[in-house]
């Protein structure tokens, strides 16, 4: 299947945008459609519900759903070109990737038709001074995050942080597992360069021996 570029399924929502009374809830519904899609690949491979037996019901979309393959690595590249804007698993065929990298595009581009009003729904349940951001930091330092539940946790970084909850949520899942697409050579080289001073010679050791890991 040839692969369907970033800029058709711009086009193809845009048309069918103009026409729709209710646009918040119809970006929506294409985000939905993609996460749906991209889960039930990710499950089992076949879009089937496992305890009953028969295809799973989807939410409607503009573009072609088929266009989700099951086939690895489609739903990784997915997630670290959303993540990371790259990919460093060569082993996958190159159509499933670039078609992976189109809907990433695409994934990114109705998330940031919803951005204005996700971004003044945190402004405005974000109360935290400057002062009280760097209390809860160090009260965080207190305790090991890999012992908190994601979703609370996501619920106090989306405060200091102001972005999404949600997408925190999501991302905290990588953080504690092997190489994945938070943990990748190149964020860990970035962050590095943070901690050179010597004060901070413990974390700079530990990302060094995680580098080493992927050698």
């Amino acid at each position: 299947m040839p692969v369907t570029k970033f800029e058709k399924l711009k086009a193809d929502f845009e048309h069918e945008l103009t026409s729709a009374k209710n646009q918040p809830f119809f970006i929506e519904r294409e985000l939905k459609a993609i996460n749906e899609r991209i889960s039930a690949k990710s499950n089992n491979g076949l879009g089937v519900n496992q305890h009953l037996g028969k295809p799973l019901e989807f939410s409607e979309s503009v573009f072609d759903q088929n266009i989700i393959s099951s086939d690895y690595p489609f739903r990784e590249a997915f997630n670290s070109f959303l993540i990371n804007d790259e990919f460093e698993d060569p082993s996958g065929s190159e159509e499933i990737v670039d078609q992976a990298r189109e809907l990433s595009r695409y994934y990114s581009y109705l998330q940031s038709k919803t951005a204005p009003i996700e971004k003044q729904s945190v402004k405005k349940d974000n109360s935290l001074t400057l002062k009280q951001k760097l209390l809860v930091i160090s009260y965080l330092n207190e305790i090991s995050l890999s012992n908190v539940n994601n979703s609370q946790l996501a619920k106090i970084l989306s405060q200091v942080l102001e972005r999404s909850e949600e997408n925190i949520r999501k991302t905290l899942t990588y953080l504690h597992a092997g190489k994945n697409e938070v943990r990748t050579k190149n964020n860990l080289e970035k962050i590095s360069k943070l901690f050179k001073d010597e004060s901070f010679g413990e974390i700079s050791e530990k990302i060094q021996q995680d580098l080493d890991k992927m050698k």
